[in-house]
């Protein structure tokens, strides 16, 4: 269910992050790195990294944390022709900037190339899959249940699946659909959009989670405006960990937000939102 509430309904408490142990960033600095308890490091054996673009810093650096991981990265948008697509089109940047004796400008944008060896490198040695990821099975897309059934090492007796998803509002009837495949999952880091319009979506997904995952941590995407009338960002970034790899009765994480020396701006030319999970007036 989606909908406009009044700006007093836009609440945070109910998304207050505990302590669950030692957090780390996991990522480059920037957008698209995310922190998450180091617990879900040590544990993970399947990254399903979900909405790839052109930067899979996370996915390498997960790899790089924990060696014995295999990475499935999931874009249906994505992948070696987009990469060549943007580096042609960044060339013809960086020779306009050239022209205008603007070199440092000009060598960044023909820097882009070197991104097409780093992804063929990497998927490698991991999987991509140039499909969209669904709540139902259809051309063109694969499931949660799918990926999970497919790419999971057979005979795993615990949670050992990190879910990183980052897919532009469909978040939302993907985690819905789910179902039996989240009980593979012991971490997932997601990316929120479009909160002035789907904040009751974003309370009930909370809501079925809240039996089994604690909320570790969330950051704002200052890329996107706050929600109008309020101090709360329209894109969330939300960490939640299996209860089971948390000691019991974890305490309110005492913040402040973002948190100094892990969280980092998505935007680096602008302030980060400051996050308040108190009771408002």
């Amino acid at each position: 269910m989606s909908g406009v509430p009044d700006a007093s309904a836009f609440d945070m408490q109910f998304l207050r992050p505990h302590d669950a142990g030692p957090l780390i960033r996991v990522g480059r600095d920037e957008d698209g790195g995310y922190v998450v308890p180091a617990a879900a490091i040590a544990s993970t054996r399947l990254v399903l990294g979900i909405g790839i673009n052109d930067d899979w810093s996370f996915e390498d650096d997960m790899a790089a944390k924990n060696p014995a991981v295999r990475v499935v990265g999931v874009d249906g948008t994505a992948g070696l022709r987009m990469l060549y697509r943007k580096a042609a089109s960044r060339a013809l940047q960086g020779i306009g900037s050239a022209l205008t004796l603007q070199f440092r400008k000009a060598a960044r944008k023909f820097s882009y190339r070197a991104k097409i060896p780093r992804f063929r490198e990497f998927f490698s040695r991991h999987t991509f899959l140039r499909l969209m990821l669904r709540a139902q099975p259809e051309p063109g897309g694969i499931t949660l249940r799918q990926l999970v059934e497919n790419y999971r090492a057979p005979g795993s007796a615990e949670p050992d699946v990190f879910l990183k998803m980052d897919i532009e509002g469909g978040e939302y009837e993907v985690l819905r659909s789910a179902g039996a495949a989240l009980a593979a999952v012991h971490c997932l880091t997601v990316e929120f959009h479009a909160l002035d319009e789907h904040w009751k979506d974003l309370r009930d997904m909370a809501a079925a989670l809240d039996a089994d995952f604690l909320i570790a941590h969330v950051h704002g995407n200052n890329y996107a405006p706050l929600i109008t009338g309020t101090d709360v960002p329209s894109v969330l970034e939300i960490t939640w960990i299996r209860r089971s790899l948390v000691p019991a009765n974890p305490q309110p994480a005492p913040g402040p937000w973002p948190l100094p020396g892990l969280d980092r701006s998505c935007n680096p030319k602008a302030a980060d939102y400051p996050l308040h999970f108190d009771a408002r007036s």
